[in-house]
Formats: structure tokens, C-alpha cells, sequence
């Protein structure tokens, strides 16, 4: 995925989410050996969506999140009020203002999500 400022993301579930700028790497997250992450999308402005799995000694959690400029990420779940049996997998695409759509899972089932900033 590119965006406006010539900046590229990448990122598998199985290594850490990547932003290539001007042909220089820059790990979203620096410090965090053994929870990969993956860049899905990313806006002129610079925001980029994906996901981070937690691994856990028997499981692992999948989370849809915001991946901050310092390496850090914001679990899209911790932003939202009401979310009731929502669990937010994976954020796939951001727009210019900020909408974030992804999927995740609800008591009945996969579903499309929608998050827009108020």
C-alpha cells in the first residue's frame, strides 16, 4: 500500500509491521520481538491500520490496530464506546478523514466493521 508521501507499508502475520520511507525501513514495532504485526493500509496523511497478535503461552489474540509514529499501537477495541460482543480482528483500510473498516467477530459470527471518529 502506498500513500501520498511516497511511504510504503508491508508486513506479514508472522514479522512486524513495516514502513518504507524513501526507500529507508522504519519498524513499526521496535522492541516488541515475538509479536508480529501487519500494515494493511495507510493514508495520505500517514495513519496506518493493521493488526498485532499477542501470543500467549497455549493462544494467541489477534487486534485490530492504530500503529503510532514512536512504534507504539493503539488497540482499536481500547477506542471504541459500546462495542458490546465485538472482538476487532484486523483493520484493512483507513480514508482520509479517519474512517477505519476491518473485520472481526461478534457472538454470531464474522463481520465487517466500520469506525468513524467523532
Amino acid at each position: 500500500m502506498v500513500g501520498a508521501s511516497d511511504a510504503i507499508i508491508e508486513g506479514r502475520d508472522d514479522v512486524h509491521a513495516v514502513l518504507w520511507k524513501r526507500g529507508v525501513p522504519v519498524d513499526l514495532m521496535p522492541g516488541q520481538d515475538g509479536w508480529p504485526g501487519q500494515a494493511n493500509a495507510i493514508n495520505d496523511s500517514g495513519t496506518i491500520v493493521g493488526q498485532v497478535i499477542e501470543w500467549g503461552d497455549d493462544n494467541h489474540e489477534y487486534q485490530a490496530v492504530r500503529f503510532n509514529p514512536d512504534g507504539s499501537w493503539i488497540e482499536l477495541e481500547r477506542e471504541v464506546t459500546n462495542r458490546g460482543d465485538w472482538d476487532l480482528f484486523t483493520a484493512t483500510g483507513v480514508s482520509e478523514t479517519g474512517v477505519i473498516v476491518g473485520w472481526g467477530y461478534r457472538n454470531d459470527g464474522q463481520h465487517g466493521f466500520m469506525l468513524v471518529p467523532h
